[in-house]
């Protein structure tokens, strides 16, 4: 005879709930979505739930449950969930907890855009209940395993297009393993979650991208790489873009500022992650008199490294130029020399990772000329415009 969910069980469970700050039903509203679902015959009569409520999403805990076929358990996983969404629309994922024995569990997920897409009849019967997401696992299991699970299936999810049940499952996979303290710093972890945001941002969606690089940034904070770790700042810069697409001024300010204060007199203050830092917050400071001081700054990190002719170096003697060119105007013609002198190392570098074509370098001395014209600076003064012989 197989083994049945006991109340002691219950409590043991109670350590697997979908994140602790996650806020409970009232216990009336709990006790009558629980008994509409009983009501509807979607589980026996004898079958122990609760339900807890956390934010945009729910978690159906069944004990005392034995389905015939994994097929009945998904079926019935839908119709439990839907009743879930249907007293809750601000739902949009609803996980369904079976536990089978003191030691093993089975997480099925359903997302409301299922359940919507099979009401409306683009999706079948057959194919809304293979696209479930179901994870079986047991409480022996190591947590770099559990770990494992969910995060796979927060890949799979992404690479369908499931965006929001990708951010659900990554998150889980926290949640769910928080022994595991070095899971944060997983290259693949970074990977996606940025990959994640990106997703977002190519709809406009620069709130719930700015809050999947917030997760890792602060799940990488947590775990010992805090502003001053190269692969955290990265996240950060990319953070900064999104602000700076919302226009949210003073978060792009506190983000890039725990870089550029995290990062000094640390290996990152002579990287180029760290001169991105300071002229990304520059760039917000039109006008400001620290928008010079920090392009400055950039500036002298990036003529510090080898291989200076990267045509990133043009870009930041034209940003200082151009801030410069209206009090102090000699400092700025001197600038945009040198950015044409940049540019011609930059046609002809041997790194064809730093070499540039010669359209684009066209382009560019033809811009620099213009400006230095507007100084007052005829192109007979300003330095050779063709490219180098060797070119």
């Amino acid at each position: 005879m197989p083994l049945r969910f006991k109340t002691t069980l219950m409590v043991s469970l109670c350590l697997l709930i979908v994140g602790s700050t996650g806020k409970c039903l009232a216990a009336d509203a709990n006790e009558a979505l629980k008994a509409q679902i009983l009501k509807d015959k979607i589980f026996t009569p004898s079958t122990m739930l609760t339900v807890q409520l956390t934010e945009k999403q729910a978690v159906l805990r069944v004990g005392n449950y034995q389905p015939d076929t994994e097929e009945v358990m998904r079926i019935d996983s839908v119709l439990a969930a839907k009743r879930v969404i249907d007293a809750y629309p601000q739902v949009s994922c609803v996980i369904v907890r079976y536990a089978w024995s003191p030691d093993k569990y089975t997480d099925l997920l359903v997302t409301s855009k299922q359940i919507v897409s099979f009401g409306a009849g683009t999706i079948a019967k057959a194919e809304l209940l293979a696209g479930l997401t179901c994870i079986k696992l047991s409480t022996g299991d190591s947590p770099q395993f559990i770990f494992s699970r969910y995060f796979v299936e927060g890949e799979a999810a992404m690479a369908k297009g499931e965006n929001v049940k990708a951010e659900l499952l990554f998150n889980l996979a926290f949640q769910e393993a928080p022994s595991y303290t070095q899971a944060a710093l997983e290259p693949k972890v970074a990977a996606d979650y940025n990959e994640l945001a990106r997703n977002y941002l190519a709809r406009d969606d620069f709130d719930n991208a700015a809050r999947v690089l917030k997760k890792v940034i602060d799940l990488r904070e947590a775990a010992g790489q805090g502003p001053s770790n190269v692969e955290t700042a990265k996240l950060s810069l990319a953070l900064a873009d999104v602000y700076i697409s919302a226009h949210r001024q003073s978060d792009l300010e506190e983000c890039l500022g725990k870089v550029i204060n995290g990062g000094k007199g640390t290996p990152l203050a002579a990287t180029i992650i760290y001169a991105q830092a300071l002229e990304k917050l520059a760039g917000s400071m039109s006008g400001n008199p620290r928008e010079q001081e920090l392009l400055r700054e950039a500036l002298k990190i990036r003529e510090s490294i080898p291989g200076a002719e990267d045509f990133a170096l043009v870009s930041s003697l034209e940003k200082l130029a151009d801030s410069l060119k209206t009090t102090k105007s000699a400092e700025a013609v001197d600038l945009y020399k040198r950015a044409i002198q940049a540019l011609d190392k930059a046609m002809v570098s041997k790194d064809s990772n730093r070499r540039i074509s010669y359209g684009v370098y066209s382009t560019s001395v033809n811009r620099m000329h213009q400006k230095l014209s507007q100084l007052g600076v005829g192109q007979q003064h300003a330095g050779k415009h063709e490219p180098s012989a060797h070119w």
